[in-house]
């Protein structure tokens, strides 16, 4: 037996058969109406990301303009041959000179901790250098 549109409407009145051509047919609207209106939705959510990532790369665009524009100075002080060290030149010091290096010499003196195991301290006692892991020292070791 197959139970297809055709044997279920004999099953049902004509009234009763119009009704559920009549819900057919607004469920079709419905589902119309509802697919355009989350397609709107999702062109919208599209096009506010669009303008968002625009936003952003504009932000980053003036940001790197004015980084630019404030490094220029900075730039014209570690070319010249009379730097300052440790200055800012702009009020707002988003750039500056680091002048960790600005006063390296050729000579560098270090400390250099000695210690022995001997319990009498003459001159026949050896001492012996403690190596730190972070300070320079032997290229050796």
């Amino acid at each position: 037996m197959c139970m297809d549109d055709q044997f279920l409407s004999r099953l049902f009145d004509e009234d009763e058969q119009q009704l559920a051509i009549q819900a057919q047919l607004n469920y079709d609207q419905v589902i119309s109406e509802a697919t355009k209106k989350s397609e709107s939705f999702i062109n919208r959510f599209r096009s506010f990301g669009y303008i968002i990532i625009s936003l952003r790369r504009l932000i980053s665009l003036i940001m790197t303009v004015v980084i630019l524009y404030l490094s220029y100075p900075v730039v014209m002080n570690i070319l010249s041959p009379n730097q300052q060290m440790n200055a800012s030149f702009h009020p707002f010091r988003i750039v500056n000179t680091y002048g960790a290096f600005g006063s390296v010499t050729k000579v560098r003196n270090e400390v250099i901790l000695q210690g022995t195991d001997a319990v009498r301290l003459d001159e026949k006692v050896v001492w012996r250098d403690f190596e730190f892991a972070c300070k320079p020292g032997d290229i050796n070791r």
